[in-house]
């Protein structure tokens, strides 16, 4: 699999999705941020997007700010609802100066209500995204993401399933591999 279903027993490759999440909150916390939003990628079941809210939830503790449930919305891997559940967070009077969107495809989405509200990223919302999705690096701004190394999950999953269908015993069962913050200008630490 490329992802895990915990105590499936399934072969995987996977990230670190907590640990992922955590840095990029920090990140925020870091530039001076207290009210952070979250919108999750998926549903609650969904084994990454219960692992990066665990992670934006561990950032804050670390960083001494409370966890507020009304700061955080749950997403569908589209970027419709990235705009909605953005669109919510506005709606509710919440006040929050950032957002970990734990998808850059809902970043476009969340984005776009944030346009539509008259607000500008970086200046009065940053934005960190997860992902790293080739259309990052040319948003406007430039989005900060949680770089996802998708060529080497997909490399090291067929060379698992390969090992695997070939019956060898020394096949790798549990790979994580390394990600990394790309630090662009939506979160406000690269001034022009």
């Amino acid at each position: 699999m490329i992802g895990q279903l915990p105590g499936s027993g399934f072969a995987f490759v996977d990230v670190d999705n907590c640990a992922s999440a955590e840095m990029a909150v920090a990140h925020l916390i870091r530039l001076g941020h207290t009210q952070i939003a979250c919108i999750t990628n998926a549903a609650a079941p969904y084994t990454a997007a219960v692992d990066r809210l665990r992670g934006y939830r561990n950032a804050l503790e670390k960083g001494g700010l409370h966890f507020d449930p009304a700061l955080v919305r749950y997403g569908d891997f589209t970027v419709e609802s990235g705009y909605q559940q953005m669109k919510g967070l506005l709606e509710s009077g919440v006040r929050f100066t950032a957002a970990f969107v734990a998808s850059d495809t809902l970043v476009l989405g969340a984005k776009a209500a944030l346009v539509e509200r008259g607000l500008r990223v970086p200046q009065d919302v940053a934005l960190v995204g997860f992902d790293d999705l080739p259309f990052a690096q040319y948003m406007s701004p430039p989005l900060t993401t949680v770089h996802l190394p998708a060529v080497e999950l997909a490399r090291q999953a067929s060379n698992l399933l390969i090992c695997l269908l070939q019956g060898e015993q020394s096949c790798r069962r549990q790979t994580i591999l390394d990600t990394h913050l790309v630090i662009r200008r939506s979160c406000g630490a690269i001034v022009d």
